[in-house]
């Protein structure tokens, strides 16, 4: 199942921060072509209950954005997957977007500030509280509508995933961090100062698992890189495309054996786990 919460037009008003549900269109999901996944759905049996994953859209993008990608990772059958946007407009990152969806186009935070080198101290406090504004708004989002198992977000959004899965951030904002895994596509390494500063020990890294997507011909590569520095132990799966999932991926049987058999890992993981146990 794909949700998508309607957007909001403000991060002003707390009860913005909550998403609203809605069906989204269906998507049209292929034979699998990369491989025989009878292990991958053995696990999912064993585990006794639906992974439950929130994804989160990049810079110009939206919840519709969102699902498209995932389709790229053949995981629809095997989990449940609830999307968020973010409460600022923004232009679609990807002209094609507007052909894709005719929902307003999102981001989480304005990174203008720090691409010039002339950018006001008080510009970048603008920009810290906005990010501290996103965080809050998808540690709210997971309160009501969780407890979930993992986060995804692509470019953007796994900055914003990172920065809400350092140790103590979550609890610095009255939240808790209860998921058990994250994954990156399209990293860049956004707003990591901003989470620092909200937990005691500066210096530790991210200590849940992560998977991270790295496309060789994205621009952003290094920076995707940089993020993945940030968590204790990635786990790295590359592919020849660029800052995007497209669904040519589900045609690559290297990476979809390494995105599968992380899951695999994580479903052996979280077996034991319920919904009522992950929100004690």
């Amino acid at each position: 199942r794909l949700f998508g919460p309607r957007a909001a037009d403000s991060d002003d008003d707390d009860d913005e921060y909550a998403p609203t549900r809605r069906r989204a269109r269906p998507v049209a999901v292929s034979p699998n072509v990369y491989g025989d996944l009878v292990d991958l759905e053995a696990a999912y049996r064993r585990r006794g209950r639906t992974l439950r994953i929130l994804g989160l859209h990049g810079r110009g993008s939206n919840s519709d954005i969102t699902a498209i990608q995932l389709v790229a990772l053949d995981l629809q059958r095997f989990v449940e997957i609830d999307t968020l946007d973010g409460a600022r407009p923004a232009p679609p990152a990807d002209p094609a977007f507007a052909d894709l969806s005719s929902q307003p186009f999102r981001e989480w935070w304005d990174v203008s500030a720090r691409r010039t080198s002339e950018a006001s101290e008080s510009s970048e406090q603008q920009q810290q509280q906005q990010i501290v504004a996103a965080m809050r708004r998808v540690l709210t989002a997971i309160r009501e509508s969780g407890p979930y198992d993992a986060l995804f977000g692509f470019s953007q959004g796994a900055a914003l995933v990172t920065l809400l899965s350092y140790p103590g951030a979550a609890e610095a904002l009255g939240f808790r961090r209860d998921w058990a895994f994250v994954v990156c596509a399209g990293g860049v390494a956004l707003g990591l100062d901003v989470a620092k500063g909200l937990v005691a020990d500066a210096d530790k890294l991210v200590d849940l698992p992560s998977l991270h997507l790295i496309g060789a011909r994205d621009p952003y590569r290094r920076s995707a890189a940089d993020l993945a520095d940030a968590y204790e132990r990635p786990v790295v799966a590359r592919h020849s495309h660029g800052h995007e999932l497209p669904t040519a991926l589900r045609r690559d049987a290297s990476f979809g054996a390494r995105v599968h058999a992380f899951f695999r890992d994580r479903c052996a993981e979280t077996r034991r786990r319920s919904p009522d146990e992950a929100a004690s």
